[in-house]
């Protein structure tokens, strides 16, 4: 096949790739386009199809899984929101928080959150305290 036959193999192949954004078409894509450099280098079709097929299994083999791990989500760390994403965070008594069974307020992020104590010991308004965890609707917190 002439070196022309193989760009317009390279086309179509970058053209389903764009379509799928799967990573397989890329690499069939880049073979032949190493194809159509053999086919300029060489008049042999063995090595045409050679060159093709190693590139392409090279590609898909080898570096899609790389390009893959690059790009994928599971580095990052999961978004939290919500009452959830309290947990770690500072925040200020409102109202007095008398213990584990009896609930007062707190202030974080900019909003009053309805809150117990995880220790037994009342917290005042104006201290600064740190959400433990989240039971239910209400924030567990702590003297900091």
């Amino acid at each position: 096949m002439s070196y022309w036959g193989w760009l317009i193999v390279a086309a179509v192949f970058a053209i389903i790739e764009v379509r799928s954004l799967a990573f397989y078409a890329l690499f069939a894509g880049v073979g032949a386009l190493g194809a159509c450099l053999a086919a300029a280098l060489t008049g042999s079709i063995g090595i045409q199809v050679g060159v093709f097929a190693g590139v392409s299994l090279a590609g898909v083999i080898f570096v899609r899984r790389l390009v893959t791990a690059t790009f994928s989500d599971v580095h990052r760390p999961a978004l939290v929101s919500g009452a959830a994403g309290l947990v770690g965070q500072h925040a200020t008594v409102v109202s007095q928080v008398k213990g584990p069974h009896h609930p007062g307020a707190v202030h974080a992020r900019g909003e009053d959150w309805p809150a117990i104590s995880y220790e037994d010991q009342a917290l005042e308004p104006g201290e600064v305290v740190l959400v433990v965890e989240l039971e239910r609707t209400r924030l567990v917190v702590m003297s900091d």
